[in-house]
């Protein structure tokens, strides 16, 4: 109902609550980590219209946007997804945590994983480090506010703060 998750997540990663706005429409790459940002999500309906303006063939845009999605159950976002995920909740922060210790970033020891997990990790985070600046990540309000700070610190990594997301103090 609210966004406890999400503001536990920013002041575990800042120090302080901040607002995460994602921009999918400057997203080559987007990791969903449990989250339907096109249907449940504030802004979802922008979200969703940004998001698809990168789905849609054009001459003049060669190359689509490419979407990861490690969910629980099936949900709008993840039916679009090019590389599903479909995991218990448990093992939503699991995958989080190996793909930013992949990423370099020291998230703890790197649990183990199932190998169509391992699969799904390898190809998420080549993606990811080849998109850089241009990639994002968001986590979906229903996960622990550790998995929202590992998506700032994966975010951080990759240079994407202020290329495809944007951070802005609360309003209230």
């Amino acid at each position: 109902v609210g966004h406890d998750s999400s503001r536990a997540g920013a002041k575990l990663a800042f120090g302080k609550v901040l607002n995460a706005v994602p921009m999918f429409d400057q997203a080559d790459v987007v990791l969903a980590l449990d989250a339907d940002f096109t249907s449940w999500a504030p802004g979802h309906l922008r979200h969703a219209r940004n998001f698809a303006s990168r789905r849609r063939a054009s001459a003049e845009k060669v190359k689509l946007s490419r979407l990861y999605s490690v969910d629980t159950s099936l949900t709008a976002t993840s039916s679009m997804a090019d590389h599903r995920a479909a995991v218990k909740p448990s093992r939503v922060a699991t995958i989080a945590r190996v793909i930013a210790a992949e990423l370099g970033l020291s998230a703890g020891p790197a649990p183990a994983l199932k190998e169509d997990e391992r699969k799904f990790v390898s190809l998420a985070v080549e993606d990811l480090k080849a998109a850089g600046s241009k990639a994002l990540v968001v986590a979906g309000e229903t996960q622990p506010g550790y998995v929202h700070a590992l998506a700032h610190a994966i975010n951080e990594k990759l240079g994407a703060f202020g290329q495809t997301v944007s951070l802005l103090a609360p309003a209230v």
